[in-house]
């Protein structure tokens, strides 16, 4: 609210990316349910808050745009990542709906990137939010600059909705038409691990 009121003193800005993300990246089991809050806190709250505080402003300019970034994990579920999907799927919602609400004036863009070249991993690690050695498959990721044009793209033609990389539109269609045969394979793989676990009995 302070960060709304800092940018309205002068002028409303005419374009909002919301960009920050974060993660737990272990079983829901494992994740405290302040993690769970602290992740819908800046992936989701955050975002509606400076639309809330922005959106007054920008309706009295002559326009505006607004990017909300999600991810491909907001279309397509992740294990181990219950609550930065939850949240990225609460993001590709809350876009669409404002965008029903909003445009053409102020315009209502989301954008759902495969793999990004970030430290969104490495910080999980420092902060003992994840105990995975892996890192994500670098060849997959897409670069920030990448990632940057899409969203001026979109900005400039109005764009609901873009995916970002090969990856992540192949994913979502792989979700979309084979889901149920995706959630087979998991659950043959869930039921290998399961009788793997030591027994708790």
């Amino acid at each position: 609210d302070s960060l709304c009121r800092a940018l309205l003193a002068d002028r409303a800005p005419d374009i909002l990316i919301n960009n920050a993300g974060t993660l737990w990246y272990d079983p829901f089991e494992k994740m405290p349910i302040d993690e769970w809050s602290r992740v819908m806190s800046v992936n989701l709250d955050a975002p509606a808050r400076l639309i809330s505080g922005l959106l007054p402003g920008m309706r009295q300019n002559s326009g505006g745009h607004i990017v909300n970034i999600s991810s491909m994990l907001g279309l397509v579920p992740q294990r181990n990542m219950t609550a930065y999907c939850a949240s990225k799927h609460g993001l590709v919602g809350m876009s669409l709906a404002l965008r029903k609400e909003l445009s053409p004036k102020i315009g209502v863009s989301v954008i759902c990137p495969g793999l990004v070249r970030s430290n969104i991993l490495n910080t999980a690690k420092a902060k003992g939010r994840t105990t995975t050695r892996r890192d994500f498959p670098k060849r997959l990721a897409a670069s920030p600059d990448l990632v940057a044009k899409r969203v001026v793209r979109a900005i400039k033609g109005n764009k609901r909705f873009v995916i970002v990389t090969g990856h992540a539109r192949l994913a979502r269609l792989a979700h979309f038409y084979v889901g149920w045969l995706l959630d087979l394979n998991q659950m043959k793989r869930n039921r290998r691990r399961q009788s793997e676990a030591p027994s708790t009995s």
